[in-house]
Parts: structure tokens; sequence; C-alpha cells
């Protein structure tokens, strides 16, 4: 069987030139004309003959229904209705992708397109087509789609907050832990230049331009910075940015993806701590004096009410340290019913 008029006999093949036959079969698609009347392959190349493994000198007859007994069974009932489709009048052609397995069992992703060839009257008489072998690229799109979905699974599980901004500086994403520490939903920010949020303190807004113009200074591959935010409900927090450029081949900033660590508690550790050591700094010589500017110090530190130290002196509970003590207070008083003495 001859790779170029396909089963000959019993079929009325149009003419076809040697010297489309010599492009055809250069060509690494497979190409095919199929007779709708008799129901014949008019024409296929090489390459459509190695697509579905059959062997050219082996007088093997081509038929629709050897090509389609390579397709995964899956998938027949989908190829069908892409052809019905487009033999449906005013329709002028399809396309159709579909797996195959090949004869020595490997998977193939192929695509299939056609035009569909009309007598005078408008009849579907021959269908001309071009198959072509997509597996690389479906297999090159799979390891693409598998990649961002494992990052977004890591970005959406992030126990920071994770925000990428593109050369605007307006939000492309937003997740991790974004919502939960900001109060703001993907939907409320994606979209929406930095300035427009209105999350940055008012005071920090110099550090967060000054952090900027050195994202898109062309140099600066990663910025770490730290500045205070509003929350959407007005609270201030402590943020650190962890800042990654991505630039294109000329050096332009085309993306920046910050990961952002709240840090209110330590920021908060670190001012008590300096208030402790600037106390223990201010300490005199005389004791009571010490102890009262501690007990004041731990009072404002706590947020509390009012705040003292005890110590038991010749069987009375004396409140040796003061700081904001109510009217009437007992600077002595007997150790039993105080919380201090009797826990």
């Amino acid at each position: 069987m001859s790779s170029n008029p396909a089963n000959e006999k019993g079929a009325a093949p149009q003419r076809i030139s040697e010297e489309f036959r010599r492009l055809a079969n250069r060509s690494r698609d497979g190409i095919y004309r199929y007779d709708l009347t008799t129901h014949r392959f008019l024409f296929i190349n090489n390459m459509f003959l190695e697509y579905y493994g059959i062997d050219a000198e082996g007088g093997r007859e081509v038929t629709a229904k050897s090509v389609l007994n390579s397709f995964c069974p899956e998938d027949l009932d989908k190829v069908k209705k892409a052809r019905d489709e487009s033999l449906a009048p005013g329709s002028t052609g399809g396309e159709a992708e579909y797996r195959q397995i090949r004869p020595d069992g490997s998977l193939h992703w192929m695509h299939d397109r056609w035009i569909i060839i009309t007598d005078e009257t408008g009849k579907p008489v021959t269908i001309e087509g071009i198959v072509r072998d997509n597996t690389e690229r479906k297999q090159a799109e799979n390891a693409l789609r598998e990649s961002e979905e494992r990052l977004r699974f890591h970005t959406d599980n992030s126990p920071m907050a994770m925000v990428e901004w593109n050369t605007d500086f307006i939000v492309t994403r937003w997740t991790g832990a974004a919502e939960k520490m900001f109060g703001w939903s993907a939907e409320e920010t994606i979209g929406k230049p930095i300035m427009e949020l209105r999350m940055i303190y008012e005071e920090d807004i110099p550090i967060v331009q000054s952090v900027m113009q050195r994202l898109t200074d062309g140099k600066s591959k990663h910025v770490v910075s730290s500045n205070r935010n509003y929350t959407k409900k007005g609270q201030v927090i402590h943020c650190e940015w962890y800042n990654s450029v991505l630039h294109d081949s000329v050096g332009k900033m085309i993306s920046v993806m910050s990961q952002v660590l709240d840090i209110t508690g330590r920021k908060l550790a670190e001012i008590r701590l300096a208030r402790l050591n600037n106390c223990f700094l201010q300490f005199g010589v005389s004791p009571d004096d010490n102890i009262n500017r501690l007990v004041a110090v731990c009072g404002e530190l706590m947020n509390a009410t009012c705040a003292l130290y005890n110590r038991l002196e010749k069987n009375l509970l004396c409140s040796v340290g003061q700081w904001r003590t109510p009217a009437g207070f007992k600077p002595k008083d007997k150790p039993n019913g105080h919380i201090c003495y009797d826990v």
C-alpha cells in the first residue's frame, strides 16, 4: 500500500501531484484525505502511517476503524461527537484532542484538525485533515500545571502572608495568612495598588517608599524591611517584609513576591525589655525608691489598674511598692484575705 493514494481499489481518488506527495511526506504531522462516500482514505502521508503503527509495505488497508481502534476508549465518544458536529449543515470543519495507544503500549496525546469539502449541492464529500502529536506539549503543560498547583498549595498554606505585586505595585496574589493577618480578603485586595489599600502606618510611609525604590532599582534581588501596618479593623501591627524581586532580561522589575511576618508580639516584648532595662539603669541608693520605680513600670507594661509589691513584716502584709493605689488603701494589713497571701 502506498502512502500517497491510500486504498486505491474501489475509490475514485482525486489527483494528487507528486510535488504535494513529497512535501506531505516530509511533514512531521500526519496528513490525510478521507472520502465520505466510499468511506476510504484517498491519501495518507508517511507520518500518518507512523502515528497509527501501520506498515505500508505489509499491505494492510488503512480504514477509519483501524485508526479508531488505536484511540483510548474513553475518548471515542468525544471524537465522534466532534466529527458529527463538523458534518452538520453550515459547518466547515472541526477538531478534537484525544489519547492514542501506540502498538508499543505508549500513550500519546493527538490533536486532529480537519476541514469539510462539499459538492455543488453542499453535501459533505471529503474530509482533509492534519494530525499532530502533542504529547511533549501536553507533558510540559501538565508539568507546569503541577508545579503551579504545588506553589499554590505551599503559598495558600504558608503561616506567613504571601503578597505578590506587579510592576505598578498592584496586588496580583493575596494568599497564605494574608487575610488572617490583615483582615482583607483576596477579592478586596487583588487588582488594587498598595497605596490604595491604606494599610501602611502614616509615619512609616517614607520607609515603604524607600523600599519600593530599592525594589525597582534593577539591582536588588531581595529586600528585607519592617514597618507598621494597619489591619482592616484599624489595629496597628508590626510586620517584617521579605521581598523577592523578579527581573526581566534588561533588569526591569516585573514582579515582587512578599512574605510577611507579624512581629507585633516580638516588638512589644522588645519595648517591654527596653523599659525594664531603663528602669534598672535609673536605680539609686534608696531600695524603696527602686522598688516603686519597678512596680510602676510593671504596672504600666501590664496595663494594670494598680500595682503593689508586698512583703510580710511582723505578721503584717506591707505594701512596700505602690502604683496608682485607690483612695483609702491600707499599706499595712492583716495578711489573711489578701490573694497574694492566701494563694
